[in-house]
């Protein structure tokens, strides 16, 4: 059950797959493939920002 204010989201996992022979030698660039797709849910962990390289930098960590 979401609480109030929390969105569901549809997330897919992918896998990188090398690229085939395209028949002449040649090698196609390589491509992603869907392992699964899921509903979840991000909660966020606020107040983390941390200093990097002379700057703030602002990310948000979560579960």
């Amino acid at each position: 059950m979401l609480a109030a204010g929390q969105r569901s989201h549809r997330v897919r996992f992918e896998r990188r797959v090398p690229g085939d022979d395209d028949g002449y030698s040649n090698s196609l660039p390589e491509n992603w493939t869907v392992q699964v797709m899921v509903w979840a849910v991000f909660r966020p962990k606020f107040g983390h920002e941390q200093l990097e390289a002379g700057r703030l930098e602002s990310s948000m960590q979560g579960r």
